[in-house]
């Protein structure tokens, strides 16, 4: 067994600088009535709540950027947005109410064309839209994520809550899309990350059309390939060190590149207390097209930090993911940990290894249900030429019960990765251009599972559909999510 990995928090500091958070009670003046009000307000970044009482939901939100600030009296702050509302705050205590002057003029200079150039769209989703972008001080390229806040949107807001929390954590890793900056308005929460040229995992695995197994062979046969391709030089991967030689490049795509990266990623999220819950290829972006990739884990909009429960384990609630990928006990309604990544993983792996996903079905309900029961089949046909250590090792990343599946660190010390090296490459014989159609994308879509119990009472009254008409992914039957009886919250076609 490989030695345990230590994970290590990074210090992150944002290109803008730090974003701005101040809260506490001030005196609100009404303006109209000269009432005086003690009321809690959260200033984060551009955006000022204003609550009651702590604790209670906001009873408004304004937008202090491009504001005017002045200070009437020691004990006054006069805010005048540039809505053209206007907003009297007190407090008895001088130094505290110059703090929040001083917190309430930084944020109002937070705006984002101050410091970045935006250009056109990259991506899309249910809950964002990525944009091409600069620094305007640098000229580097990155991508800004620009979530649109609608608070009757409860999905959205949730996400928009989680990229926070996950931002406030300061994860900086290798494998994980760096975030560069955020910056929070009343109507937009912007997030600037390290932009991915290469785009989805997917569209290289769609290009490339051919998957192999394993990273190549022992390093003892360079000199064998060397010979016997006249000269030729061939890329070489052995345990993670690459020999360049002068020019061709090997085509064959490596999974187990790929699943090594995720693993370390999501072993660094899991040794910091966050589960991803959406691990799927959509999440998992490269840097460029060319081998080894460099991939990188993305989207935190459905991420959460996990908590100790009564009985100390660390856990998390809440039925999210995407139904092809998220693990039975999230269906179930169960509280879960990092074992439902690891089981997106798994469900990953199982995919481009085969070009199919191990749990089908004509309709989400019954998806769903397949899931629930975590039955885990390898037909010969599609899996004759896969290894057996291969096999195995998606066992283990899909075991039923969360206690027995493996662990990032356990997974990454599997006998795949190293068994790999012994054999000879193999090219599987499925076509991964199918992964990027718009059917395919649309059934890897996100979505918050409001009525799991209703979805699996229609898996059970209905009767699977065995027409082989019709459009499929990957060997099985696409479903069609009706809008009107849907019991799932987003569209399962939409593109994330």
């Amino acid at each position: 067994m490989a030695a345990a990995k230590k994970w290590e928090m990074v210090e992150q500091k944002f290109l803008s600088g730090d974003p701005v958070f101040f809260s506490g009670e001030l005196v609100k003046e009404s303006t109209r009535m000269r009432r005086h009000k003690v009321r809690y307000f959260r200033l984060v970044d551009g955006a000022l709540y204003n609550y009651r009482r702590k604790g209670e939901t906001p009873t408004k939100v304004y937008s202090v950027i491009d504001g005017k600030l002045s200070l009437p009296d020691e004990d006054g702050i006069a805010l005048h947005m540039a809505d053209g509302t206007e907003l009297v705050l007190r407090s008895k205590d001088s130094e505290y109410t110059r703090s929040w002057a001083d917190a309430l003029m930084r944020a109002s200079k937070r705006k984002i064309g101050r410091f970045y150039g935006i250009h056109g769209i990259i991506g899309a989703g249910a809950f964002a839209e990525v944009r091409l972008a600069y620094v305007k001080n640098t000229g580097e390229q990155v991508a800004v994520k620009i979530m649109r806040k609608n608070k009757n949107d409860q999905e959205l807001m949730t996400a928009v809550n989680c990229e926070l929390k996950f931002v406030s954590r300061n994860i900086v890793h290798k494998n994980i899309v760096a975030t560069y900056d955020v910056i929070n308005t009343r109507e937009i929460l912007f997030i600037v990350m390290e932009y991915m040229k290469g785009g989805m995992l997917y569209d290289v695995l769609a290009e490339e059309k051919m998957l192999s197994e394993k990273v190549r062979s022992l390093i003892e046969k360079v000199a064998v390939n060397l010979t016997n391709k006249g000269g030729r030089f061939v890329e070489m991967f052995v345990r993670g060190l690459k020999l360049t030689p002068c020019n061709a490049v090997e085509p064959s795509q490596k999974a187990s590149i790929v699943m090594k990266s995720l693993l370390e990623a999501l072993g660094y999220l899991h040794e910091n207390g966050i589960v991803h819950r959406d691990v799927k290829p959509e999440n998992v972006l490269c840097s460029g097209r060319e081998w080894p990739l460099t991939i990188k884990l993305a989207d935190f909009g459905l991420a959460d930090v996990i908590m100790e429960d009564t009985f100390g384990d660390k856990t998390a609630r809440g039925m999210y993911g995407t139904p092809f990928f998220v693990a039975p006990e999230v269906i179930r309604g169960e509280a879960y940990g990092p074992a439902v990544d690891i089981w997106s993983s798994g469900v990953l792996l199982y995919n481009m290894l085969s070009g199919q996903l191990p749990f089908e079905g004509g309709s989400l309900a019954e998806v769903l249900k397949r899931v629930k029961a975590g039955h885990v089949e390898f037909p010969e046909k599609k899996w004759g030429s896969i290894s057996d250590e291969a096999k195995n090792f998606i066992r283990g990343l899909l075991r039923f019960h969360p206690g027995e599946r493996l662990s990032a660190k356990q997974a990454l010390a599997d006998p795949w990765f190293t068994l790999a090296q012994t054999r000879k490459e193999r090219i599987l014989g499925h076509d991964m251009s199918q992964m990027m159609t718009k059917e395919a994308k649309g059934m890897r879509s996100s979505v918050a599972i409001e009525d799991i119990e209703g979805l699996l009472r229609d898996a059970v009254a209905s009767q699977k559909e065995k027409s082989d008409s019709g459009p499929r992914l990957f060997g099985f039957k696409i479903y069609r999510q009706n809008s009107e009886s849907s019991k799932v919250s987003r569209s399962a076609a939409t593109e994330t």
